[in-house]
């Protein structure tokens, strides 16, 4: 009996250590969604910063309609996001309209995602901002958890035709550092908190899918063009329906 008694207690504890194992992996797997996911809802973020010289933007610089997207290059999401906002950007090139990609890498779940972002804001100084964030993103499996991650980079880097000596050197430099320091800093002030983030006119916009986007982007542009009654300085008018 005794015996059957120490067997009962140790497959009961047994049982027990696995239900609180499967609680933690599924309380991790639940916050690092969370981490990455857009939040519901539309949170205003009238504190957001105006286009500045040295934002990297797709349209005309003093549109009257922008999209800023607060991104991590090591974020899946995010990668998902690329093809659509570059798309919906190339759309929109003859509106008064500009998309504008800021830094927003979650350093305590992404390990690279800065590194990531002082390579992309380097090739911008060579002229291939764009081409090299495409790139980040398109081999985004092969680098994000990769021990060689910077001499990964740096193969893509090469592949574009950019001097990747100079690269380095810059991707290290202060200033590159400070830019992608301040929009993360940026990040913080506006009360963001996932990647990636859009701000349509300075209000933070959450959207299910690519259609919503769509109606979102050509609302906000029909409306600065006076096809809508409603005032452009109301932050419902780009609420998401």
């Amino acid at each position: 009996m005794n015996q059957e008694h120490k067997k009962d207690n140790f497959m009961r504890n047994l049982f027990i250590s696995l239900i609180v194992i499967v609680i933690i992996l599924l309380g991790f797997n639940y916050w690092q969604q969370k981490s990455t996911e857009a939040p519901e809802g539309d949170v205003p973020a009238t504190a957001a910063s105006p286009l500045r010289s040295d934002d990297h933007i797709i349209g005309k610089s003093n549109a009257k309609v922008t999209l800023v997207e607060y991104a991590d290059l090591q974020c899946p999401a995010c990668k998902a996001f690329e093809p659509i906002l570059t798309k919906l950007a190339a759309t929109h090139a003859n509106d008064d309209f500009a998309y504008v990609y800021r830094y927003f890498p979650l350093v305590n779940i992404h390990s690279h995602a800065l590194l990531a972002a002082h390579y992309n804001e380097a090739a911008g100084i060579q002229g291939k901002f764009w081409e090299m964030n495409h790139m980040l993103y398109q081999k985004q499996d092969e680098w994000a958890e990769a021990l060689d991650a910077e001499d990964k980079i740096k193969g893509y880097a090469a592949t574009l035709g950019l001097d990747v000596t100079k690269l380095s050197t810059d991707a290290n430099s202060q200033s590159v550092s400070d830019k992608v320091a301040n929009s993360l800093k940026e990040a913080n002030k506006l009360g963001l908190n996932s990647t990636p983030s859009l701000l349509l006119n300075g209000v933070k916009i959450t959207v299910k899918n690519e259609q919503d986007l769509r109606d979102l982007i050509a609302r906000a542009i029909a409306n600065s063009k006076g096809n809508m009654a409603t005032s452009t300085s109301s932050t419902t008018t780009f609420k998401n329906k």
